[in-house]
């Protein structure tokens, strides 16, 4: 990268940071709030806006940038070169994916939410358990608790395709704390947040590690004790990961899992699962390929001359 470009992405960098302060002293409508007063703006529909209406959007949300670096902006935006600004790239530049961190804790409130492993939440259920009182805006001020839990539940509906129908996905989910996420400053206060709002302690996931490990244990030995012959321990995991396979795709969910270690006299809380969920589902969608389970959990054991007693 030349050395105009590196100090131009640096500009873009130090700008949109100063939006994101900006809009964390607002409160609790960050990104989502910004995003549908450009909708609003944009009134031929082709997703950009001209400097007048971008600057008019920006000041009517409570944010503010000298001329230098609006003309910056457009700059770096205006990738058609016709004198208006992309705001959905620009959404995009505002709101980074969320860190591991962030993301782990996403994961677990929905996690806890979804307590019979369909993947899919419902807003009556969010609208129940979301606990607005602690909610960091509302504790020092910042926001009502009617106005934070009317955002909260306005993020999922309408914000993708096939909406209206009163069940969150995780993706819509995550969606709504990346966009969120851009607006708080530190890790430590999205941790707050999380905590505070889905009644969790961030803290108990060494604890919870450890279980996982001795459960990891407990399941070799299990395998090891049923294996016989030649299809080894690898086999007799996947023959009755596949007997609960309803679909037959390879992957498992929340429940497909326990009923699946089950098997092997492991019966497992709720935590465990979701704990398990955490570990083995690196994309979050709520299922596990149970091939790379394997693999991961009993890597030496395909020996030739082994077969399963199940």
């Amino acid at each position: 990268m030349e050395p105009a470009e590196v100090a131009r992405c640096t500009d873009i960098n130090v700008i949109l940071g100063r939006l994101r302060e900006q809009m964390n002293l607002r409160g609790a409508k960050g990104i989502r709030g910004l995003a549908i007063a450009f909708r609003n703006a944009d009134f031929n529909g082709n997703k950009s806006l001209d400097r007048s209406d971008f600057e008019e959007v920006l000041s009517n949300c409570g944010l503010f940038l000298k001329s230098p670096e609006i003309t910056t902006l457009f700059r770096y935006f205006d990738v058609n070169g016709d004198g208006n600004l992309g705001y959905e790239e620009f959404l995009k530049g505002m709101a980074p994916p969320l860190n591991d961190r962030r993301l782990r804790l996403v994961r677990r409130a929905f996690d806890l939410l979804d307590v019979d492993g369909s993947g899919e939440l419902t807003v009556a259920d969010l609208a129940e358990k979301f606990v607005v009182t602690d909610h960091p805006d509302v504790r020092r001020g910042k926001a009502r608790p009617e106005d934070v839990l009317e955002e909260f539940l306005g993020g999922f509906e309408g914000a993708r395709a096939g909406d209206g129908d009163g069940k969150v996905s995780w993706d819509e989910f995550a969606d709504y704390y990346h966009d969120l996420s851009a607006s708080v400053p530190g890790d430590d206060y999205f941790a707050a947040m999380m905590e505070q709002c889905w009644c969790f302690s961030e803290s108990e996931e060494p604890a919870i590690n450890a279980e996982l490990d001795r459960l990891e244990e407990m399941l070799r030995r299990k395998v090891a004790e049923k294996t016989r012959g030649a299809a080894g321990e690898a086999g007799v995991l996947r023959k009755a990961f596949r007997f609960f396979d309803a679909d037959e795709s390879n992957r498992i969910t929340m429940d497909e899992f326990r009923r699946a270690l089950e098997v092997f006299g492991i019966p497992l809380e709720r935590r465990h699962t979701e704990g398990f969920f955490s570990r083995y589902d690196p994309n979050g969608d709520g299922m596990i390929q149970y091939d790379e389970f394997i693999q991961t959990i009993l890597p030496d054991s395909l020996e030739p001359g082994e077969t399963s007693i199940l």
